[in-house]
């Protein structure tokens, strides 16, 4: 059976933290005790905004696998990025995207990773 989280309940989102990626900044939101996160970013330009909620399990399951590879380096052209994230999901069991990018921003948040910026990519390291 499915939980279902309270989203709508503003007052209830605690502040965890604001992370600088690249392009954007990620501002954490902890959400339904502790059980769910929301990471929010927006684009200045267009003044657009994404979200995505990431259930605990999610985090813990992300955090896991990481704490066995330590690193990771997001590639910056699109081919590179799927041939990438093809031998990822074979190695690992988990699709890299922008839920794990999400995942991972969380985890800089929490102190439970680093954030380095090399060149015109970004690299993920666990504490």
């Amino acid at each position: 059976m499915s939980e279902v989280i309270d989203l709508m309940n503003l007052r209830k989102w605690k502040f965890i933290g604001c992370v600088e990626g690249k392009r954007n900044q990620y501002h954490i939101y902890r959400v339904h005790g502790k059980r769910a996160f929301v990471v929010l970013t927006f684009k200045e330009k267009t003044r657009e905004g994404y979200f995505k909620v990431i259930l605990k399990g999610e985090k813990n399951g992300v955090y896991r696998k990481m704490k066995k590879i330590k690193e990771i380096e997001s590639p910056t052209k699109k081919s590179t990025y799927m041939k990438f994230s093809r031998i990822f999901q074979q190695l690992y069991g988990y699709k890299l995207g922008y839920a794990l990018l999400y995942t991972l921003y969380l985890l800089v948040a929490l102190d439970k990773c680093e954030i380095e910026k090399r060149g015109r990519s970004l690299a993920f390291r666990i504490i």
